[in-house]
């Protein structure tokens, strides 16, 4: 009897648990009368997060309607699918599941009209709690307690910030390229090692005033820790997606794996040394060493500790919410900005005629000088802004963007048929997630034409009151160009509107320092591995180097954001520029 009595019970829980929530919402769905994909698991389960990768593979072994529905709960499958799904069932869908319904947006007029409603459709918390690990911050609250936390970190990022930026990013990409040209053998195959380490020691030279040198960083431990405080901020980065799983207290427990404990250890240790920072900030301020003390942790703790000056009240963020700001400015200035350096370098590796390109304006800006300062350059450089948004547009980081109607239902409209449909106001139900898929907005024809697909820099250049064409013939004067500004919601890698990443200018500045750096002096090119230097090959040929550099470009995954999925197989030549 016992077998029989788990079965029962295991058929009952199945059913009140998924199949049940199914049928509910599957019913609200399709009052909205899109196209409707259904899932049978809930793509935030922990058996899902957890195994959902190794059951996919095989569940897509089955016809494409069977299977169509893991491009809807894969973490990034929007990444790798990018049209594919919105060609079969239109630029928005409904996707139900066992714990919510959700729109799939894939529609720029759609997407700017949810991202300029800040009240009604906001950040859904099950997606975002998991981030509050130091306390909560700008990208996790909503309401009032947003508009308070915005006020007070906005003057964080202004332009003193980006000067810092610049000369900060200008010195470790300088250092990189010195020292990748003092190898014996100038290939490398270390590229986004190295632009992790750039972006890390930007982000805590600006962040907490911590300098660190390219090559050696900031190694000490100090007493009472076991780990580095730039190591316990990569451990938890690079494993933040456990801390989605797991509250990070358990994360300790005695019986969790090492290396679990070592994600533990880490958001431990890296909270008591941001205690000990932000003791020491204050105690600079107490004294009057601001002049000193010039950081974004300086920064938020002036601007938390000034009276209002109606109230004659500190406006106050409380010490979990200064250490929490300082955590979300981390995460989200680590991994994308490195990416995004990382596939820039490399794609202008494989396309040298946009090297060639970037370099002419280069000369045009600095002349013989190496580089210049950022009041006097970034504006310039027009053309190096052009190939990180390209990078962006092609290449991002952030394979979503999610809100959701809250507590209400929203009146939308949205475009039913194909894309060019007409619009119609629909009401989307209280509680329904929005994904807005931005790969597939990014690279859609409708929106980039007919090359959506190719990496052309010039697109977002304007010479003349026209967009250069593919096959243009370069202007000789540059003071002409101008950066195009794209419609609302075809390119939003920051997301826009009210709740736009603070950090965009700080992520701009970033890459187009490294990129300025890099390509003033240098020439980068795809290299062969060191088993394929034989002699079997003609090495003077760069056309399989280039080949096998596009392969590993094209090949991501997913950690934190879209990265490469094998970043040792990219193999760079690093040589000296001519002239």
């Amino acid at each position: 009897m016992w077998p029989q009595a788990c079965v029962i019970t295991a058929l009952v829980l199945y059913f009140s648990l998924t199949i049940l929530p199914l049928y509910r919402n599957y019913v609200v769905a399709r009052k909205v009368g899109l196209p409707i994909i259904i899932s049978p698991v809930n793509p935030l389960g922990v058996f899902w997060l957890l195994l959902g990768v190794r059951f996919i593979p095989l569940i897509r072994l089955l016809p494409n309607r069977l299977s169509l529905w893991t491009h809807c709960t894969e973490y990034g499958g929007g990444f790798n699918d990018r049209t594919a799904i919105h060609k079969r069932v239109g630029p928005v869908f409904m996707h139900v599941n066992p714990a919510w319904n959700e729109l799939v947006v894939a529609d720029a007029t759609s997407a700017a009209s949810i991202l300029n409603r800040r009240k009604d459709f906001i950040k859904p918390q099950i997606f975002y709690e998991r981030l509050n690990v130091f306390g909560s911050n700008v990208d996790t609250v909503e309401g009032d307690d947003w508009q308070r936390q915005r006020k007070l970190t906005a003057p964080c990022f202004n332009e003193k910030t980006s000067k810092g930026v610049w000369d900060i990013a200008s010195n470790q990409a300088k250092s990189m390229v010195e020292h990748n040209m003092s190898l014996f053998d100038t290939s490398t195959n270390s590229l986004q090692d190295d632009s992790r380490t750039i972006a890390m020691n930007v982000l805590v030279g600006i962040g907490f005033g911590i300098m660190q040198d390219f090559l050696t960083g900031q190694k000490k431990v100090d007493p009472g820790y076991s780990m580095s405080y730039v190591d316990s901020l990569r451990t938890i980065i690079r494993n933040i997606l456990f801390t989605f799983i797991f509250p990070h207290k358990v994360l300790l427990y005695g019986f969790m794996p090492r290396a679990l404990r070592k994600v533990g250890i880490a958001i431990a240790e890296f909270g008591r040394y941001n205690h000990e920072l932000l003791a020491k900030e204050r105690d600079a301020i107490q004294h009057e060493q601001q002049a000193v003390r010039n950081n974004l942790l300086s920064t938020l703790v002036r601007s938390s500790d000034a009276e209002d000056s109606k109230t004659g009240k500190k406006q106050g963020l409380s010490e979990e919410e200064i250490l929490g700001n300082m955590f979300i400015f981390s995460l989200a200035g680590h991994d994308t900005t490195a990416n995004t350096i990382t596939f820039a370098i490399g794609l202008l590796a494989v396309h040298p005629e946009w090297q060639t390109w970037i370099q002419e304006e280069l000369d045009y800006v600095f002349g013989a000088k190496a580089g210049g300062e950022y009041e006097d350059a970034f504006s310039k450089l027009k053309r190096c802004q052009a190939v990180v948004f390209e990078t962006l547009r092609l290449w991002g980081s952030v394979p979503f963007i999610v809100k959701s109607t809250g507590a209400e239902a929203q009146p939308l409209e949205l475009p039913f048929g194909a894309p060019g449909s007409a619009y119609r106001q629909c009401i989307l139900s209280p509680n329904t997630m929005i994904h807005i898929n931005l790969p597939a907005l990014h690279i859609s024809p409708e929106n980039w034409g007919s090359d959506s697909l190719t990496f052309r820099p010039s697109r977002w250049i304007q010479t003349g009151g026209s967009v250069l064409p593919t096959d243009s013939a370069l202007p000789k004067d540059l003071e002409s160009e101008r950066l195009i500004t794209p419609r609302a919601g075809e390119f939003i890698p920051w997301a826009m509107g009210p709740r736009n990443c603070l950090g965009m200018k700080f992520a701009q500045v970033e890459a187009v320092s490294v990129l300025s750096t890099v390509f003033k002096s240098a020439r980068v090119k795809p290299s062969l591995a060191p088993e394929l230097r034989t002699g079997q090959y003609d090495l003077s040929d760069g056309r399989l180097s280039r080949k096998l550099a596009m392969e590993v470009l094209k090949e991501r995954r997913v950690e934190v954001t879209i990265t490469i999925a094998r970043p040792h197989d990219l193999w760079l030549k690093w040589e000296m520029r001519e002239g």
